[in-house]
């Protein structure tokens, strides 16, 4: 943009200085949120595998009842696989995302209430969207800040 306009060159600067330095504050704070999960609780399962970066960036390990594609039907097994992991690691929450679903994820919580182990459906997730232009997610810093927020405090840390 600097090459372009070069009489702007400066606000251009100062814009990306600033973008980066709430970039860094928000990956900060993140991470502070993600650690304060219990090590043993650190897993992530949603409808679709669409926080695998999310996961490798901060420590979460990521499953997906569907896989990648949200069009897909997860297998009887692919649930069940789920539902046993869920109960051996006694996590907490399993979380829908706002463009999916959520009938597979409430597929698995029947199965882990099967097993006598309780998970409950968490606060909705955007990966495919950002928030309702009302909401505080509705850019991509409060987008991320409220899958934070959801995510800690589902899994047993703070938000």
């Amino acid at each position: 943009l600097s090459k372009a306009s070069p009489d702007h060159a400066k606000e251009f600067t100062t814009a990306a200085t600033q973008v980066q330095d709430r970039a860094n504050a928000l990956d900060r704070d993140i991470s502070i949120s993600i650690s304060s999960i219990p090590v043993a609780q650190r897993t992530l399962v949603t409808a679709h595998d669409a926080f695998g970066y999310f996961g490798r960036r901060y420590g979460l390990e990521v499953l997906g009842v569907q896989g990648i594609s949200t069009e897909s039907e997860p297998s009887l097994a692919a649930i069940e696989s789920l539902v046993a992991l869920l109960s051996e690691k006694r996590i907490p929450t399993i979380f829908a995302e706002s463009t999916v679903s959520d009938r597979t994820v409430r597929a698995v919580i029947e199965g882990c209430a099967a097993r006598e182990h309780e998970v409950k459906l968490g606060e909705s997730l955007y990966s495919d969207a950002l928030g309702p232009a009302a909401s505080s997610a509705a850019t991509w810093e409060g987008m991320l800040r409220h899958n934070t927020r959801a995510i800690a405090n589902g899994l047993g840390g703070r938000g």
